[in-house]
């Protein structure tokens, strides 16, 4: 998996990061997917996604997760996880708690 960050990159629990901003459409991955995402991205015709890496699902960065709900008219997660416990099921968990 190529690296998406630099040495300089400082991992703290509960931080998302945003890595390519867009409209419209955010795409909120985690791990392997998250380099797969920037990749997509590349390939969208007429779409400009912001990608965002949630490198940590407990703690999750909520007020990222709300933040990117207000300025996109959709979601989409990329995992390569499991349904149950997994980063759809956090996101959806902030995103009900807001309304």
């Amino acid at each position: 998996v190529e690296d998406v960050y630099d040495e300089s990159y400082l991992w703290q629990p509960g931080k998302g990061s945003v890595l390519k901003e867009g409209s419209k459409v955010a795409i909120v991955a985690t791990g392997m997917m998250v380099q797969e995402s920037l990749k997509a991205a590349q390939q969208m015709e007429g779409i400009e996604p912001t990608i965002v890496n949630i490198s940590s699902i407990k703690p999750i960065d909520e007020e990222l997760i709300k933040k990117l709900a207000k300025e996109h008219e959709v979601i989409v997660t990329a995992e390569e996880h499991s349904v149950i416990g997994g980063l759809g099921s956090a996101v959806a968990e902030v995103l009900a708690k807001e309304g």
